[in-house]
């Protein structure tokens, strides 16, 4: 009867010898001597964008920021209103709705007016827990405020 060969640590792992072409070994120290030599002399952007190897693996059908068509709010339609600024007393008189709520510990007061515009977008996920307030709130960036507002900060401040 004939005795089994021992076995192997790579046979043990599951792991299996792969023979390499002789062609990658040497496409690699070309790869490798090109890199150093490229240190001494940085290639410019332009000499990036003309390599053909690098055309081949860019896909032609991704679309740059330039090349793309309307914004999706563009497409949406008009963006809505700026909030007007107000006075004090015509503050008071057009009576914003204020909510206050503690986030983090820390109380916050949110104008409700100024998110009025996005309110139809926010959609209620429910609580972490049952009897928590603590709320899963899902947004949908597209109708979220232009960064181009003047008030933007203050009403992403009041939506999140």
């Amino acid at each position: 009867m004939e005795r089994p060969s021992p076995v192997t640590s790579s046979q043990r792992c599951g792991r299996r010898k792969i023979q390499v072409s002789d062609d990658i070994y040497t496409a690699q120290e070309e790869d490798n001597l090109s890199s150093v030599s490229g240190a001494e002399s940085p290639l410019s952007d332009m000499d990036l964008v003309d390599d053909p190897d690098l055309d081949d693996l860019l896909s032609h059908e991704l679309d740059s920021p330039d090349d793309m068509e309307d914004s999706i709010l563009e497409r949406l339609g008009d963006a809505p209103p700026p909030i007007p600024e107000l006075s004090a007393a015509e503050e008071m008189a057009e009576a914003r709705s204020w909510r206050n709520c503690v986030v983090a510990g820390q109380e916050r007061h949110i104008d409700m007016k100024v998110i009025e515009p996005y309110k139809r977008v926010l959609s209620h996920g429910g609580y972490l827990s049952a009897g928590s307030h603590n709320a899963i709130i899902v947004f949908s960036a597209c109708y979220l405020p232009d960064r181009s507002r003047v008030d933007y900060d203050y009403v992403m401040d009041n939506l999140f």
